[in-house]
């Protein structure tokens, strides 16, 4: 039987096990007494090896089976959970994450290293040290729930739940304990902790053990009743198997463009009426509007995937990264659910690995330096994403060390990035964004994460290339947090129309805060720079005629002319900018068309879209013509 019409399949779902595997094995690190981290391992190995084995795939079934042999020994209590057994596994998942990487691309798998396989039967092998963890699932004797309770003025919290702990193992075995035994030895935990206990001793005897330990104030037994295993499930009529298919990203692409040939041919459609003022076209207009937005929301839900699917990738990296850079890491993910455009999501995968590791490398102190400042030794880098209106907000954020924008300054100047002079007109924000110019760095040394002063400059520049913008804030000794807005799709767009030179233009509206129209008497020059004087607020002002080198502004005439002047009031590197244009046409949703040829290359543009009357309109990205300004007066001011 022909088997290759299901690797596709196989390679989708074989990366699935694997991530719930490496996730899974963090938390059996976690939990080493848990039975639930260890079971998902346990299954998510074991699918792989029948997977593979199906498929043909031989060494990737050897060696999952051989991962597999080894969990099964530690399920039964063979083998126990240590930090060298979680190295292990980690190992064999990235062995395994290797040949199913060469499968994916057509090329034989490379055959397991033989020290891999022999760790993997050390372990299976070696006898246990001492008396293993019994764990929920093997558990045969009842189990209960003791819930025990320190004197609250004790001196000695933690050696005495400690002691409890040990009279309990006495008497069965200790399945689970809230909060975890590392909390109760550090007496972080308040006046009472709760303990499953599997054992044969009745709730009296439990309790007069537990009642002759000093400063133990309350003993609660509950008997716990066992979940009995569910019937066999009813056979469910065929309509009922599956409630979802796999698509090809493909099939869901082609969608997408008809979909954006339909929005486009809706403008069409619309300008035909406002031509000809037909009542019954406007009436089925209307009708045919409301049935493409909801075809245009089916298709972007179809195409959107769970932030997870790239935020679980992060847990493993940050553990290897903290133990290699000697220190504690704690990494909180929130907004995992979130979806996300699967285009957006798969180009963020770099960007947030840079900030991630660059704030485990950069942020986060070492331990020792964290205790000298007053904090926990365990440094917290949160990842977190939600939505704001029709944007998707993804942040970064540490509790470390923070960034001090004065040496930042000082590190631009001696690096020759900036002047003096321009350095000592620098806001606090401003200063904070000169980390994403090329070839900045404040690393002493290169070292494996960073210091070669190229990451914070890909993470702004791929950013805005999904036509969105990156934000830094920080605070010395608190920490930094790095805030990306993004829009929700990149298919089709809300973007603001103007005219400028003549020149019809989109702007993308996920850059533009605002629209003003500025008065001649707004405008002031400052330091022979052209600003708008708003009520408590000073905006620089730029053309964007001439941003695209298309026509000089004479800025002492437009301060004396009658009409007032349309402005796109722009976020930028930290800074309000106002972009005069001539004319401020409409918002309307775009369709994002790729340029090709030289036209991809050329700073500022994002791409192009077709109007309803078939006209070819440039879409602007505005932030970046804005760097290339700011880049061209550094130079000049050198």
């Amino acid at each position: 039987m022909d088997l290759s019409q299901y690797k596709d399949l196989f390679i989708s779902e074989s990366q699935e096990h694997l991530q719930t595997l490496n996730q899974a094995i963090l938390d059996l690190e976690q939990q080493p007494t848990a039975s639930e981290p260890l079971e998902r391992v346990f299954r998510a190995a074991h699918t792989l090896k029948g997977m593979a084995a199906t498929m043909g795939y031989d060494e990737l079934a050897h060696l999952a089976h051989a991962t597999e042999d080894l969990l099964d020994l530690v399920r039964k209590q063979v083998v126990r959970v240590t930090p060298d057994l979680v190295d292990l596994l980690l190992r064999a998942a990235d062995a395994l994450a290797g040949q199913l990487a060469a499968i994916a691309e057509d090329r034989q798998p490379a055959r397991t290293e033989d020290d891999l396989l022999a760790a993997l039967r050390a372990f299976r092998t070696a006898p246990p040290t001492e008396p293993p963890p019994a764990r929920g699932a093997e558990l045969l004797l009842p189990t209960c729930q003791v819930t025990i309770s320190i004197a609250a003025d004790s001196l000695l919290k933690g050696p005495r739940a400690l002691l409890v702990l040990k009279r309990l193992r006495e008497l069965g075995t200790v399945v689970d304990c809230k909060p975890p035994e590392p909390a109760l030895r550090a007496a972080d935990f308040a006046a009472s902790f709760t303990v499953n206990l599997a054992t044969a001793a009745s709730p009296a005897q439990i309790e007069g053990l537990l009642r002759r330990i000093a400063e133990v104030t309350e003993v609660t037994v509950t008997p716990v009743v066992a979940a009995r295993p569910a019937p066999p499930a009813a056979p469910l009529p065929a309509s009922d198997l599956s409630q979802s298919v796999r698509v090809k990203v493909a099939h869901l692409d082609r969608l997408l463009n008809l979909v954006g040939e339909m929005v486009v041919n809706k403008s069409w459609l619309w300008r035909l009426q406002q031509r000809h003022g037909l009542p019954d076209l406007r009436e089925a207009l209307e009708a045919h509007d409301r049935i493409l937005a909801e075809l245009q929301d089916g298709v972007l839900q179809a195409r959107t995937v769970p932030a997870a699917q790239v935020f679980n990738r992060f847990p493993r990296m940050i553990r290897d990264l903290a133990r290699q850079e000697g220190k504690e890491v704690t990494l909180h993910i929130e907004g995992a659910d979130m979806e996300l455009d699967r285009a957006i999501l798969q180009e963020l995968a770099d960007p947030l690995m840079h900030l991630l590791r660059n704030a485990v490398d950069h942020g986060l102190e070492t331990p020792a330096e964290r205790v000298a400042l007053g904090k926990p030794p365990a440094g917290q880098i949160r990842l977190s994403a939600y939505r704001h209106q029709d944007q998707a907000i993804i942040a970064v954020e540490d509790d470390g060390r923070g960034m001090d924008p004065q040496v930042l300054r000082r590190v631009a100047i001696e690096r020759g990035l900036i002047t003096a002079e321009q350095a000592a007109e620098l806001t606090a924000e401003e200063s904070l964004m000169l980390i994403c110019r090329p070839g900045f760095s404040t690393a002493p040394t290169v070292s494996d994460v960073s210091g070669r002063g190229v990451g914070m400059d890909a993470v702004r520049r791929l950013v805005e290339s999904l036509h969105g913008h990156l934000e830094i804030y920080s605070q010395v000794g608190q920490g930094t947090r790095f805030v990306l807005s993004l829009p929700l799709t990149l298919a089709i767009i809300q973007a603001l129309l103007v005219r400028t030179a003549h020149e019809t233009y989109a702007v993308p509206l996920i850059h533009v805060s605002r629209t003003e129209e500025l008065l001649p008497q707004d405008i002031r020059t400052i330091q022979d720079r052209p600003v708008a004087v708003l009520p408590q607020e000073l905006i620089a002002l730029q053309s964007l005629a001439e941003l695209l080198d298309l026509a000089r502004p004479d800025w002492s005439a437009l301060k004396h002319r009658d009409e007032p002047l349309p402005t796109l009031i722009v976020r930028h590197g930290g800074q309000t900018v106002g972009l005069i244009v001539d004319e401020l046409l409409k918002r309307e949703e775009i369709v994002v068309k790729s340029l090709g040829g030289f036209l991809s290359h050329i700073p500022g543009l994002a791409g192009a879209t077709v109007l309803g009357d078939g006209e070819v309109v440039l879409i602007l990205d505005v932030v970046n013509l804005l760097s290339q300004d700011a880049k061209s007066q550094t130079v000049r001011g050198a």
